[in-house]
């Protein structure tokens, strides 16, 4: 994949550092100006704060894509219903048009789900989706060098995507389930034809502390 372009700074954009701000405003009105095409660049830096990372009050979307999301510092969840801290959301058709998402971080960072404040929940495997990450109807994605911690079902799931590649990554903290859930779609899966497996690869990777 390529590295879509020159990246664009989060905090030139409006998306607070100081540790404590709620980001989600800023950082959804940035992809709503990427998506609309207002700005061309499509990969967008999160650096390092020093304030211990960025927080979202509520679920970020991205419904668009090629788009390559890179962070030098956590995203931390705050919201206290059940909810992504990100969600990556295609259509479901196959293959999703959803393609070319790129999820990076530096290794030392984590994506969080703030599972200990949602209370009160009872875990139904028919519910909604979630965790702290959400790949829902995704093709075509790289995924590398962040740990997905406080999920409140996983702590990263992928979900009738395919195509990935998951590389150094950490699944810590699952509230109801595994760490890092990959799902595949039973209604488009034929065992003879490859293009409709899943095909996600997972690698130098490592999970621990997961219901």
């Amino acid at each position: 994949m390529s590295a879509l372009g020159s990246s664009l700074f989060a905090p030139i954009y409006g998306v607070p550092t100081d540790g404590v701000s709620d980001c989600y405003a800023a950082i959804t009105a940035l992809l709503a100006q990427i998506k609309a095409g207002t700005l061309t660049c499509r990969r967008i830096v999160f650096p390092w704060t020093g304030n211990g990372g960025y927080k979202t009050s509520a679920e970020i979307l991205v419904d668009f894509a090629p788009i390559h999301l890179h962070f030098e510092d956590s995203l931390i969840g705050t919201f206290a219903t059940p909810q992504n801290t990100l969600l990556f959301r295609g259509t479901n058709s196959y293959p999703s048009p959803l393609k070319g998402v790129q999820l990076t971080g530096n290794g030392l960072v984590k994506i969080d789900g703030n599972k200990a404040a949602i209370t009160p929940y009872t875990h139904n495997p028919a519910d909604t989706l979630y965790g702290s990450v959400l790949l829902k109807w995704v093709q075509d994605f790289f995924v590398s060098g962040i740990e997905f911690s406080n999920g409140l079902v996983n702590s990263f799931r992928t979900f009738q995507s395919g195509n990935g590649l998951i590389d150094f990554c950490k699944f810590t903290g699952a509230g109801n389930d595994n760490g890092c859930s990959i799902d595949f779609d039973p209604g488009n899966y034929i065992a003879t034809d490859p293009s409709t497996w899943a095909n996600i690869t997972v690698r130098r990777s490592r999970a621990w502390g997961n219901n």
